[in-house]
């Protein structure tokens, strides 16, 4: 069975790319372009994996996660522009998984993914 990968950005162009480029890999990607459409999606879809920007209007990624971690313990990758040493620890503080820096490399991408869900899919 296919991981299946929930990504959450605001940016419609960055779930595309993100869609085909995983597809690639196999793995079937839901996507949201606002963290509330994104919380509904990790409810209802149960993804084995959350792909989360933090920049967001409304409702930020911080929120999100935070939102998630209240009924779900699946793992959350910060995917962001914002890379400093502070934003990071910030975000593994918060109860993000990892953080991945925009741009990034498919392989990087996929490697972190297939580290956290090992065992699923």
């Amino acid at each position: 069975m296919a991981l299946k990968i929930l990504s959450i950005d605001d940016d419609p162009s960055i779930t595309k790319l993100i869609r085909i480029l995983l597809g690639i890999y196999g793995m079937e990607v839901i996507t949201a372009n606002s963290g509330k459409e994104g919380l509904e999606l990790a409810r209802s879809q149960a993804p084995d994996l959350v792909l989360l920007d933090i920049m967001m209007p409304e409702m930020n990624g911080w929120e999100v996660c935070q939102a998630i971690r209240s009924f779900s313990s699946v793992p959350i990758i910060a995917f962001s522009a914002l890379g400093s040493p502070q934003e990071v620890e910030k975000a593994l503080r918060l109860g993000f998984n990892d953080f991945i820096e925009k741009p990034s490399s498919a392989e990087i991408l996929v490697e972190r993914i297939q580290k956290l869900t090992a065992g699923k899919g």
